[in-house]
């Protein structure tokens, strides 16, 4: 399409765009008028280096468009001739995404190079040595993360066009300004026997840092020990040394000592590891805005809200949220973690009414998604045998982890959404600490409940939108139907009403497991002194005491008893050696005392 005498690139891709859409070869625009134009705009701006050094926001819910708006931006771009000696760089999270791109772009092999660490994907494009002249460079986040270790991005000349940093960068998916880091006491332990003969000075400095774990208080971790990060041996080190029994985990251990910031990392104490180390290292070089991020989860990642407050270099482009009326959610709150999922009888507790729910519908394909560790493995398997017509094309898993960036199941109708993609307290900590850059010592406990609350909705809406939901035309949303099954949580109805708007909720199955007898009591013991937020733990000691029991009796009547093991999950508890401890925000009601006053 050529540009009409006049029109700006904007209005030329926008004009594309609606011409892709009519054609019908699109199920994902909505209006290109508001939130897409501004997107677009927001790239003409960057292509012609008018941003300033700022991360500009675009979120778009799920199937509305943005790679077709990022695709017909280019595609009209080319159609200019590439006007201006200026280029772009596309970070994707999936290598296979780049041929969708690629396709949608109209680009040929002589527009663009791939840099990635698969050789099939960087042969579509120019060779590595021409990468300095393609007007479009696709590569990966992970890709950045390496290759600018250390450096500024000014000087990765890999990313350059024509020996300068390529001026419209877009970054696909969820982005952070810094990445949270946590180390473990034991995993810094697993690295002394591999490298002592090799790296003694350092093996000393990192017995240093052990002691502290086992010695200091909780806070800022004192300054004679952060040398211990900065004398962290590099891979190359590694390598030149013949060190040989590293596991990947050990290297993983070792870059994140490389990289954190010690000068703002903080001893933090955990329920289940006691003391650990919070930090956090840049995602990207600090020179590498201005940049678009392109995140359907940026209007409800808490994530966003903090950067935006505490940093000061995230700009909002206006959010597109689809009309939800033809998505039905069933809702089923019940205990559904990991620890559920680990027994064949937690699983049949949920695999008998999906297989019911898919047996009546003989003809319609399931999207399944679950957790993939304990148990998680045989989800499918046992799911398939209990559906009685051609269970294996029509029931298909995908875990916790890739339920995102995934356009794979988009003709799914129906969708099964078993448990939740649930972290720990510390991690949301850590998460908070990354995304606002202030001290771990000055995130409120505000703070970390928005986190543990944006990171919910995230996953929630990545998974409830890998099926047809995602196919919206002119901002409605596109019909499917949804079996939520969740552990119970407060106020669920008006949070799925607020995240999709215009949705048909309906309960499914019953609300929880019916506790009763001596579990019964504990459990509402429990939930009475968790009902006050400020209590994090409490001892068994104290709950075995206010029902009179003896040890023995208390931990073979309730404490091993698999009922008592859901209540806990679905509650939000797990259990130490000593204690019950909270993993996130209760889901009762506002509540009275704790035990510790019986």
């Amino acid at each position: 399409m050529v540009a009409s005498e006049g029109q700006t690139l904007t209005e030329q891709t926008l004009a594309l765009l609606l011409a892709f859409l009519e054609r019908g070869q699109e199920d994902g625009i909505t209006s290109p008028m508001s939130p897409l134009r501004s997107l677009v705009q927001t790239m003409e701006d960057g292509l012609g280096g008018l941003l300033p050094d700022k991360y500009f926001l675009s979120a778009l819910d799920p199937g509305q468009g943005k790679t077709s708006a990022v695709c017909h931006f280019i595609k009209a771009w080319k159609d200019r001739g590439f006007t201006s000696s200026s280029s772009v760089l596309i970070a994707l999270s999936r290598i296979e995404e780049i041929k969708t791109y690629v396709q949608l772009s109209g680009l040929s092999k002589g527009d663009f190079g791939v840099l990635t660490t698969d050789d099939g994907a960087n042969g579509l494009g120019l060779p590595s040595h021409s990468h300095g002249e393609a007007r479009v460079l696709f590569t990966t986040q992970q890709m950045i993360d390496s290759r600018t270790k250390g450096r500024s991005f000014t000087d990765a000349s890999e990313f350059h066009f024509r020996g300068q940093p390529r001026n419209l960068r877009l970054w696909d998916e969820e982005f952070s300004p810094d990445e949270p880091t946590i180390l473990y006491q034991d995993e810094l332990s697993a690295l002394l026997g591999p490298l002592r003969p090799k790296f003694p000075e350092f093996v000393e400095s990192l017995e240093k840092l052990i002691e502290a774990f086992r010695t200091s208080e909780p806070g800022v971790l004192p300054s004679a020990l952060q040398a211990s990060f900065k004398s962290a041996p590099s891979y190359k080190d590694l390598t030149d040394a013949g060190v040989r029994r590293l596991s990947q985990a050990n290297l993983g251990t070792l870059k994140a000592l490389g990289s954190i910031d010690s000068t703002s990392a903080s001893l933090v104490s955990d329920p289940s590891y006691g003391l650990i180390l919070i930090g956090s290292r840049p995602r990207v070089p600090r020179d590498f805005a201005p940049a678009i991020i392109l995140d359907a989860s940026g209007r409800v990642k808490e994530t966003y809200s903090l950067w935006e407050k505490h940093r000061g270099n995230l700009v909002r482009l206006p959010a597109a949220v689809n009309d939800y009326s033809y998505l039905e959610i069933n809702v089923w709150e019940t205990a559904s973690g990991k620890d559920t999922l680990e027994t064949e009888e937690g699983r049949a507790k949920f695999l008998r009414p999906i297989a019911d729910e898919i047996n009546t519908k003989s003809k319609s394909r399931w999207l399944i998604i679950h957790k993939k560790d304990n148990g998680g493995e045989l989800v499918i398997p046992e799911l398939r045998s209990l559906v009685t017509a051609n269970a294996a094309e029509r029931v298909v898993g995908l875990t916790w982890g890739r339920h995102h960036g995934t356009n794979a199941f988009r003709d799914f109708s129906n969708v099964v959404i078993l448990g939740q993609q649930t972290y720990r307290e510390t991690d949301y900590l850590a998460l908070a600490h990354a995304a606002s850059g202030l001290p771990v010592a000055a995130i409120s406990a505000e703070d970390i409940a928005r986190i543990r609350e944006g990171e919910y909705k995230h996953h929630l809406l990545q998974a409830l939108c890998r099926g047809s939901t995602r196919k919206s035309r002119y901002g409605f949303a596109g019909h499917c139907n949804v079996y939520l099954i969740t552990s119970p949580r407060r106020g669920l109805p008006e949070i799925l009403r607020g995240m999709f708007p215009g949705v048909e909720l309906r309960g499914w199955q019953e609300r929880e497991v019916v506790l009763s007898g001596r579990i019964g009591e504990a459990a509402g013991l429990l939930r009475e002194a968790f009902g006050n937020p400020e209590v994090s733990s409490i001892p068994k000691q104290a709950v075995r005491n206010a029902m009179g029991m003896k040890t023995q009796t208390f931990s073979k009547s309730v404490l091993a008893k698999p009922t008592f093991h859901q209540f806990l999950t679905g509650f939000g508890l797990a259990m130490t050696n000593k204690a019950f401890v909270r993993t996130r925000v209760d889901q009762t009601s506002e509540t009275l005392d704790t035990i510790s006053e019986f």
